[in-house]
């Protein structure tokens, strides 16, 4: 049986975001699927059958409705999943020094209640 490891509730959200892999040749299209304090899924876009997500990744998201400027988080996938139909999802572990602070995860998560 595998040890939860979670620290915070997961928030389901849907806000466009994108990705890339360190050093990488450029951001990906992605959707962040839920968030916490200390980690996020998102479901991958532009995924080659043949590529693996793993590793560390980058983040880049903007706070619903567009306000505060971009926000990037940086993290180690825990793990990668293909359904039959394609699509990719990704569940990455924030690192300590890009973890969401409770007030601003909290403030983030009201704001996309009003949307």
């Amino acid at each position: 049986m595998a040890t939860e490891k979670r620290h915070g509730a997961r928030h389901s959200v849907e806000w466009p975001a994108h990705y890339r892999r360190p050093g990488g040749t450029g951001w990906r299209p992605c959707r962040l699927i839920d968030i916490s304090e200390s980690g996020a899924a998102i479901e991958a876009f532009e995924v080659g059958d043949d590529e693996a997500l793993t590793g560390v990744v980058e983040l880049q998201l903007r706070a619903p409705l567009d306000l505060g400027e971009m926000m990037r988080l940086h993290g180690s996938v825990r793990y990668s999943t293909r359904s039959a139909a394609g699509r990719v999802r990704v569940g990455i572990e924030l690192e300590p020094t890009s973890e969401l602070d409770p007030q601003l995860l909290d403030a983030l998560l009201r704001l996309n209640t009003f949307r």
